[in-house]
């Protein structure tokens, strides 16, 4: 039986075509950069982001771009319910018998897999092989990852940026990004159903499965909050007694949505740690579609908000909300600048879906303008739906630019 399902799983072995659509070469580049070391590669994201895909695609260019024998490579897919009741190492021995040697071997949703660190540790001492593993849950990878210690390289897989969007999509507007989003498959469907689907399937079966929720109707009612509060500051004790949940319960839901890639949090700006940690948050989701698709009354204002902090989470960007006397600039960029000193860089979203234009001394910028007195930044941007300029404000330098150009920015 098992051999069976390594050669369907393994299609390459029998030189049938590859077919896995339009490349994420971003992903793939870093695959290809790390082909050679010995490290484990970690690609972690949500649910049908395109891990799987993307593994697939390596497949190709391994046979094609590095003249990669296709028995050498291994794809499993650890959920495989056939394939319960084998170890890794007796899947790869199998393999070896039915192929030869295996010197990649890529395993998909390792997270199914208890004790996989261990065994992989074992593997990874013992055999020279190429290892890449893909996990949607990052609790359990962070609970068992300890073996691996300095043996991994970790990578985030996001939903498609806007790029990505415009190539995969005959709709090519930064508005139908922003309410499609960037899910491989939704986009190509564009079939709401299919969100919902989703959304259902990750609240149950990574969290309410793996962490026994007692109230699974409530952190879907947390979800569908946190949905029409983008671009707001979030009030845990005014959640608590929405839902008539402890605060404590609140905060494990949010992590948990965390966990599983749904959500990410974007703290108020403060040089104090304290302050950073017990001070509201605001919520982002990491993707805009699911956004959408959970609040049909969602503001394009609000979602092209939470585009700009997705292109900065992207970018590994440390970056807050700035808040001080009732006024709000949308995010602080902080950086190193020299010796130990940090930097900062405002930025303010004021995209209109009508493509009205904003003035420089429009009453809405004044947090923007509060954030750079108070942070003497030499650049700030505004980001405007179809505008661009440039001004001077003071010693700072500041620009409008369009959201596309903004989100095309490498």
């Amino acid at each position: 039986m098992i051999d069976k399902i390594l050669e369907q799983l393994n299609p390459w072995w029998s030189a049938q075509p590859i077919d896995n659509g339009i490349l994420r070469t971003k992903y793939l580049d870093i695959l290809n950069e790390n082909r050679t070391n010995k490290e484990v590669i970690f690609l972690l994201g949500s649910r049908r982001v395109g891990k799987t895909t993307i593994m697939k695609q390596w497949v190709g260019e391994l046979i094609t771009k590095y003249g990669v024998q296709p028995k050498q490579i291994l794809y499993v897919l650890l959920d495989h319910p056939e394939l319960d009741n084998y170890s890794i190492s007796q899947i790869i021995e199998t393999a070896r018998t039915l192929a030869g040697e295996v010197k990649y071997v890529l395993l998909d949703e390792i997270q199914y897999r208890s004790g996989w660190d261990q065994e992989l540790k074992a593997l990874y001492e013992t055999q020279k092989m190429k290892f890449v593993i893909s996990g949607s849950a990052i609790t359990v990878l962070s609970k068992q990852k300890s073996y691996l210690t300095g043996r991994y390289l970790k990578y985030i897989v996001h939903s498609l940026n806007f790029t990505e969007f415009q190539q995969f999509s005959a709709k090519k507007t930064i508005q139908d990004y922003l309410t499609i989003g960037g899910y491989p498959e939704y986009v190509l469907r564009n079939n709401p159903q299919y969100l919902l689907d989703l959304i259902d399937h990750i609240v149950y079966k990574d969290i309410v499965e793996v962490y026994g929720i007692r109230h699974p109707k409530a952190i879907a009612d947390l979800l569908l909050i946190l949905a029409r509060s983008v671009g707001h500051k979030i009030s845990l004790s005014k959640i608590s007694r929405t839902l008539q949940i402890s605060i404590d319960t609140v905060k494990e839901y949010i992590q948990h949505l965390e966990e599983v890639y749904l959500i990410h949090e974007v703290p108020k700006f403060s040089r104090s740690l304290n302050e950073q940690l017990y001070n509201e948050k605001k919520y982002y989701f990491y993707d805009t579609g699911l956004c959408s698709v959970l609040n049909a009354e969602q503001q394009m204002g609000a979602l092209a908000e939470n585009a700009v902090a997705n292109y900065l989470k992207k970018q590994q960007r440390t970056f807050f909300y700035y808040y001080a006397n009732k006024r709000e600039c949308d995010f602080v960029i902080e950086q190193f600048g020299g010796v130990a000193e940090k930097t900062y860089t405002p930025i303010e979203s004021k995209f209109d879906p009508e493509g009205n234009s904003i003035e420089w001394d429009d009453k809405r910028l004044s947090g923007f303008y509060e954030a750079i007195d108070k942070l003497h930044p030499e650049h700030a941007s505004i980001i405007t739906s179809k505008q661009h300029g440039e001004k001077k404000y003071g010693h700072t330098s500041l620009d409008m630019i369009s959201l596309e150009v903004f989100l095309s920015a490498q």
